[in-house]
Protein backbone atom coordinates (compact mmCIF):
# COMPACT_ATOMS: atom_id res chain seq x y z
CA UNK A 1 0.00 0.00 0.00
CA UNK A 2 1.55 3.25 -1.16
CA UNK A 3 -0.27 5.46 1.34
CA UNK A 4 0.72 3.56 4.53
CA UNK A 5 4.04 3.70 6.37
CA UNK A 6 4.94 1.76 9.52
CA UNK A 7 7.66 3.27 11.72
CA UNK A 8 9.07 0.78 14.19
CA UNK A 9 12.21 -0.08 16.12
CA UNK A 10 13.87 0.54 19.47
CA UNK A 11 16.04 3.48 18.37
CA UNK A 12 13.32 5.95 19.30
CA UNK A 13 15.35 9.09 18.57
CA UNK A 14 15.76 8.13 14.89
CA UNK A 15 12.15 7.00 14.75
CA UNK A 16 11.03 10.36 16.15
CA UNK A 17 13.22 12.18 13.60
CA UNK A 18 11.56 10.26 10.79
CA UNK A 19 8.11 11.02 12.17
CA UNK A 20 8.94 14.74 12.22
CA UNK A 21 10.31 14.49 8.69
CA UNK A 22 6.98 13.20 7.39
CA UNK A 23 5.04 15.87 9.29
CA UNK A 24 7.24 18.72 8.09
CA UNK A 25 7.32 17.62 4.45
CA UNK A 26 3.55 17.10 4.40
CA UNK A 27 2.91 20.52 5.94
CA UNK A 28 5.28 22.16 3.44
CA UNK A 29 3.57 20.53 0.47
CA UNK A 30 -0.01 20.86 1.72
CA UNK A 31 -0.08 23.83 4.14
CA UNK A 32 -3.89 23.80 4.37
CA UNK A 33 -4.20 20.06 4.95
CA UNK A 34 -5.07 18.34 8.23
CA UNK A 35 -2.77 16.21 10.39
CA UNK A 36 -4.72 14.00 12.79
CA UNK A 37 -3.23 11.79 15.51
CA UNK A 38 -4.70 8.76 17.29
CA UNK A 39 -3.20 7.41 20.52
CA UNK A 40 -3.61 4.13 22.39
CA UNK A 41 -7.11 4.94 23.67
CA UNK A 42 -8.57 5.80 20.27
CA UNK A 43 -11.06 3.64 18.39
CA UNK A 44 -10.82 1.98 14.99
CA UNK A 45 -14.22 3.43 14.05
CA UNK A 46 -13.04 7.00 14.63
CA UNK A 47 -9.76 6.26 12.84
CA UNK A 48 -11.61 4.91 9.83
CA UNK A 49 -13.90 7.94 9.77
CA UNK A 50 -10.91 10.27 9.87
CA UNK A 51 -9.15 8.41 7.06
CA UNK A 52 -12.20 8.28 4.80
CA UNK A 53 -13.55 11.82 5.25
CA UNK A 54 -12.24 14.83 3.34
CA UNK A 55 -10.41 17.61 5.18
CA UNK A 56 -12.08 20.95 5.87
CA UNK A 57 -9.64 23.06 3.83
CA UNK A 58 -7.85 20.55 1.59
CA UNK A 59 -8.42 17.10 0.11
CA UNK A 60 -5.11 15.75 1.37
CA UNK A 61 -4.83 14.43 4.91
CA UNK A 62 -2.10 12.91 7.07
CA UNK A 63 -3.28 10.53 9.82
CA UNK A 64 -0.90 9.14 12.43
CA UNK A 65 -1.39 6.40 15.03
CA UNK A 66 0.99 6.08 17.98
CA UNK A 67 1.13 2.76 19.88
CA UNK A 68 -2.51 2.44 18.87
CA UNK A 69 -2.77 -1.12 17.59
CA UNK A 70 -3.40 -4.39 19.41
CA UNK A 71 -4.99 -7.74 18.52
CA UNK A 72 -8.54 -6.54 19.18
CA UNK A 73 -8.20 -3.39 17.10
CA UNK A 74 -6.51 -5.24 14.26
CA UNK A 75 -9.37 -7.74 14.17
CA UNK A 76 -11.90 -4.89 14.13
CA UNK A 77 -10.01 -3.18 11.31
CA UNK A 78 -9.93 -6.43 9.34
CA UNK A 79 -13.69 -6.96 9.74
CA UNK A 80 -14.38 -3.38 8.64
CA UNK A 81 -12.08 -3.70 5.60
CA UNK A 82 -10.18 -0.69 6.93
CA UNK A 83 -6.98 -1.14 4.94
CA UNK A 84 -8.79 -2.11 1.73
CA UNK A 85 -10.83 1.10 1.91
CA UNK A 86 -7.75 3.15 2.79
CA UNK A 87 -5.94 1.82 -0.28
CA UNK A 88 -8.74 3.22 -2.43
CA UNK A 89 -8.29 6.68 -0.89
CA UNK A 90 -4.90 8.02 -2.09
CA UNK A 91 -5.63 11.49 -0.63
CA UNK A 92 -5.06 10.11 2.88
CA UNK A 93 -1.65 8.96 4.12
CA UNK A 94 -1.49 6.84 7.27
CA UNK A 95 1.67 6.74 9.39
CA UNK A 96 1.63 3.91 11.96
CA UNK A 97 4.11 4.35 14.83
CA UNK A 98 4.67 1.13 16.78
CA UNK A 99 8.18 1.12 18.34
CA UNK A 100 7.98 -2.34 19.91
CA UNK A 101 5.18 -4.52 18.53
CA UNK A 102 5.26 -8.11 19.76
CA UNK A 103 6.47 -9.83 16.61
CA UNK A 104 5.16 -13.17 17.84
CA UNK A 105 1.54 -12.00 17.56
CA UNK A 106 -0.64 -12.42 14.51
CA UNK A 107 -1.56 -8.74 14.27
CA UNK A 108 2.07 -7.60 14.49
CA UNK A 109 3.12 -10.06 11.78
CA UNK A 110 0.39 -8.65 9.53
CA UNK A 111 1.37 -5.06 10.40
CA UNK A 112 5.02 -5.68 9.51
CA UNK A 113 4.02 -6.90 6.04
CA UNK A 114 3.10 -3.31 5.18
CA UNK A 115 5.65 -0.69 4.09
CA UNK A 116 7.98 -0.77 7.13
CA UNK A 117 10.83 1.51 8.18
CA UNK A 118 12.67 -0.09 11.10
CA UNK A 119 15.08 1.81 13.33
CA UNK A 120 17.30 -0.67 15.15
CA UNK A 121 19.66 0.37 17.98
CA UNK A 122 22.94 1.55 16.50
CA UNK A 123 26.15 -0.31 17.22
CA UNK A 124 28.97 1.75 18.73
CA UNK A 125 30.80 2.32 15.43
CA UNK A 126 27.54 3.46 13.86
CA UNK A 127 26.88 5.83 16.78
CA UNK A 128 30.30 7.39 16.25
CA UNK A 129 29.62 7.85 12.52
CA UNK A 130 26.16 9.24 13.34
CA UNK A 131 27.72 11.75 15.78
CA UNK A 132 30.11 13.06 13.11
CA UNK A 133 27.29 13.27 10.56
CA UNK A 134 24.86 14.90 13.02
CA UNK A 135 27.39 17.55 14.01
CA UNK A 136 27.77 18.36 10.31
CA UNK A 137 23.99 18.46 9.80
CA UNK A 138 23.51 20.81 12.75
CA UNK A 139 26.15 23.10 11.21
CA UNK A 140 27.24 24.25 14.65
CA UNK A 141 30.40 22.26 15.27
CA UNK A 142 33.18 20.25 13.67
CA UNK A 143 34.24 16.96 15.21
CA UNK A 144 36.67 14.31 14.05
CA UNK A 145 36.03 10.60 14.45
CA UNK A 146 38.37 10.09 17.41
CA UNK A 147 36.78 12.92 19.40
CA UNK A 148 33.31 11.67 18.42
CA UNK A 149 34.23 8.23 19.80
CA UNK A 150 35.39 9.88 23.03
CA UNK A 151 32.16 11.89 23.29
CA UNK A 152 29.98 8.79 22.74
CA UNK A 153 31.93 6.86 25.37
CA UNK A 154 31.80 9.75 27.85
CA UNK A 155 28.13 10.73 27.72
CA UNK A 156 26.59 7.32 27.02
CA UNK A 157 24.95 5.74 24.02
CA UNK A 158 21.64 7.64 23.87
CA UNK A 159 21.40 9.53 20.58
CA UNK A 160 19.15 12.08 22.24
CA UNK A 161 21.81 12.67 24.91
CA UNK A 162 24.57 12.92 22.30
CA UNK A 163 22.62 15.50 20.29
CA UNK A 164 21.89 17.48 23.45
CA UNK A 165 25.60 17.54 24.29
CA UNK A 166 26.55 18.53 20.71
CA UNK A 167 24.35 21.60 21.00
CA UNK A 168 26.40 22.82 23.98
CA UNK A 169 29.33 23.43 21.63
CA UNK A 170 27.41 25.88 19.44
CA UNK A 171 28.71 29.00 21.19
CA UNK A 172 32.32 27.85 20.82
CA UNK A 173 32.33 27.18 17.08
CA UNK A 174 35.30 25.57 15.36
CA UNK A 175 36.45 22.05 16.08
CA UNK A 176 35.52 20.11 19.22
CA UNK A 177 38.50 18.83 21.19
CA UNK A 178 38.66 16.21 23.94
CA UNK A 179 39.47 18.93 26.47
CA UNK A 180 36.33 20.80 25.43
CA UNK A 181 34.29 17.59 25.76
CA UNK A 182 35.58 17.17 29.32
CA UNK A 183 34.81 20.80 30.13
CA UNK A 184 31.27 21.03 28.76
CA UNK A 185 29.73 17.57 29.04
CA UNK A 186 28.40 15.58 31.96
CA UNK A 187 29.98 12.15 32.13
CA UNK A 188 27.79 9.10 32.22
CA UNK A 189 28.59 7.02 35.37
CA UNK A 190 29.95 4.26 33.16
CA UNK A 191 32.35 6.80 31.64
CA UNK A 192 33.76 7.56 35.10
CA UNK A 193 34.37 3.81 35.49
CA UNK A 194 36.05 3.80 32.07
CA UNK A 195 38.30 6.72 33.08
CA UNK A 196 39.22 4.91 36.29
CA UNK A 197 40.21 1.62 34.63
CA UNK A 198 42.05 3.50 31.87
CA UNK A 199 44.20 5.34 34.43
CA UNK A 200 44.92 2.07 36.28
CA UNK A 201 45.98 0.38 33.06
CA UNK A 202 48.28 3.31 32.31
CA UNK A 203 49.77 2.97 35.83
CA UNK A 204 48.95 6.57 36.75
CA UNK A 205 48.65 6.51 40.52
CA UNK A 206 47.34 10.00 41.31
CA UNK A 207 44.81 9.95 38.45
CA UNK A 208 43.66 6.45 39.45
CA UNK A 209 43.12 7.54 43.06
CA UNK A 210 41.25 10.64 41.88
CA UNK A 211 38.88 8.61 39.70
CA UNK A 212 38.39 6.02 42.46
CA UNK A 213 37.31 8.76 44.86
CA UNK A 214 34.93 10.13 42.25
CA UNK A 215 33.29 6.71 42.13
CA UNK A 216 33.17 6.56 45.92
CA UNK A 217 31.53 10.01 46.16
CA UNK A 218 28.99 9.07 43.49
CA UNK A 219 27.86 6.13 45.62
CA UNK A 220 29.15 3.36 43.37
CA UNK A 221 29.47 0.03 45.16
CA UNK A 222 33.06 -1.03 45.92
CA UNK A 223 32.05 -4.48 44.67
CA UNK A 224 31.30 -2.92 41.27
CA UNK A 225 34.76 -1.29 41.28
CA UNK A 226 36.32 -4.63 42.20
CA UNK A 227 34.43 -6.30 39.36
CA UNK A 228 35.57 -3.67 36.87
CA UNK A 229 39.20 -4.10 37.95
CA UNK A 230 38.86 -7.85 37.47
CA UNK A 231 37.48 -7.30 33.97
CA UNK A 232 40.31 -4.87 33.16
CA UNK A 233 42.89 -7.40 34.38
CA UNK A 234 41.40 -10.02 32.04
CA UNK A 235 41.54 -7.56 29.12
CA UNK A 236 45.18 -6.67 29.86
CA UNK A 237 46.13 -10.36 30.13
CA UNK A 238 44.35 -11.17 26.85
CA UNK A 239 45.94 -8.27 24.98
CA UNK A 240 49.35 -9.12 26.42
CA UNK A 241 48.98 -12.57 24.86
CA UNK A 242 47.92 -10.98 21.54
CA UNK A 243 50.95 -8.69 21.68
CA UNK A 244 53.26 -11.68 22.13
CA UNK A 245 51.68 -13.28 19.07
CA UNK A 246 52.54 -10.17 17.05
CA UNK A 247 48.90 -9.32 16.34
CA UNK A 248 47.81 -5.90 15.12
CA UNK A 249 45.17 -3.96 17.07
CA UNK A 250 42.54 -5.08 14.56
CA UNK A 251 43.55 -8.74 14.85
CA UNK A 252 43.66 -8.47 18.65
CA UNK A 253 40.15 -6.95 18.73
CA UNK A 254 38.83 -9.87 16.69
CA UNK A 255 40.66 -12.53 18.71
CA UNK A 256 39.72 -11.03 22.08
CA UNK A 257 36.16 -10.18 20.97
CA UNK A 258 36.64 -6.60 22.11
CA UNK A 259 35.59 -3.35 20.48
CA UNK A 260 38.46 -1.87 18.40
CA UNK A 261 38.17 1.38 20.37
CA UNK A 262 38.85 -0.50 23.63
CA UNK A 263 41.86 -2.26 22.10
CA UNK A 264 43.20 0.97 20.61
CA UNK A 265 43.10 2.70 24.01
CA UNK A 266 44.52 -0.25 25.95
CA UNK A 267 47.11 -1.88 23.67
CA UNK A 268 49.87 0.69 24.18
CA UNK A 269 49.44 0.59 27.97
CA UNK A 270 49.68 -3.21 27.98
CA UNK A 271 53.35 -2.92 27.03
CA UNK A 272 54.04 -1.46 30.49
CA UNK A 273 52.99 -4.69 32.23
CA UNK A 274 55.18 -7.74 32.68
CA UNK A 275 53.62 -11.17 32.97
CA UNK A 276 54.55 -11.19 36.67
CA UNK A 277 52.73 -7.88 37.25
CA UNK A 278 49.57 -9.15 35.57
CA UNK A 279 49.65 -12.31 37.70
CA UNK A 280 50.16 -10.16 40.81
CA UNK A 281 47.17 -8.01 39.75
CA UNK A 282 44.98 -11.12 39.47
CA UNK A 283 46.16 -12.60 42.77
CA UNK A 284 45.67 -9.32 44.63
CA UNK A 285 42.11 -9.00 43.33
CA UNK A 286 41.33 -12.59 44.30
CA UNK A 287 42.68 -11.94 47.79
CA UNK A 288 40.55 -8.79 48.19
CA UNK A 289 37.46 -10.66 46.98
CA UNK A 290 38.20 -13.54 49.36
CA UNK A 291 38.53 -11.20 52.35
CA UNK A 292 35.34 -9.35 51.45
CA UNK A 293 33.39 -12.60 51.21
CA UNK A 294 34.81 -14.32 54.29
CA UNK A 295 34.75 -11.41 56.71
CA UNK A 296 38.41 -10.48 56.48
CA UNK A 297 37.14 -7.05 55.43
CA UNK A 298 34.01 -5.66 57.07
CA UNK A 299 31.73 -4.50 54.25
CA UNK A 300 28.04 -3.63 54.50
CA UNK A 301 25.54 -1.90 52.25
CA UNK A 302 25.99 1.23 54.37
CA UNK A 303 29.77 1.14 54.77
CA UNK A 304 32.20 0.03 52.09
CA UNK A 305 35.08 2.13 53.40
CA UNK A 306 37.24 -0.87 54.34
CA UNK A 307 36.94 -2.37 50.88
CA UNK A 308 37.66 1.03 49.33
CA UNK A 309 40.81 1.23 51.46
CA UNK A 310 41.92 -2.18 50.19
CA UNK A 311 41.35 -1.04 46.63
CA UNK A 312 43.43 2.09 47.25
CA UNK A 313 46.25 -0.07 48.63
CA UNK A 314 46.06 -2.17 45.46
CA UNK A 315 46.48 0.94 43.32
CA UNK A 316 49.69 1.76 45.16
CA UNK A 317 50.95 -1.68 44.20
CA UNK A 318 49.89 -1.52 40.57
CA UNK A 319 50.71 2.05 39.62
CA UNK A 320 53.90 4.02 39.29
CA UNK A 321 54.58 6.36 42.18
Amino acid sequence: MNNVRVLTGEEEFLLHQRENFYKEKFAEKYPEAEINEFLKGGSVVNLQTSCSSAGLFAEKKLVMTREFWNAEKWETATKRNFFEQLEQNPDTTLIIIEPKPDKRTKWAKALLKLHVEEFKPLKENDKIAWTVQRANELQIVEINRNTAAYLVQRVGGSLRKIESELQKFEIHGGEITKDLVDELTIANPSAVVWDFTEQVTKKRLHQSLRELRKLERSGESPYMVLSMLQREARIVATLKHCEKQGMSSKEAASAAKLHPFVVQKTMSAVKQFTDAEIINWYESLLEIEHQAKTGGAVVSTDDGSELHLMLEQLLYKLCDK
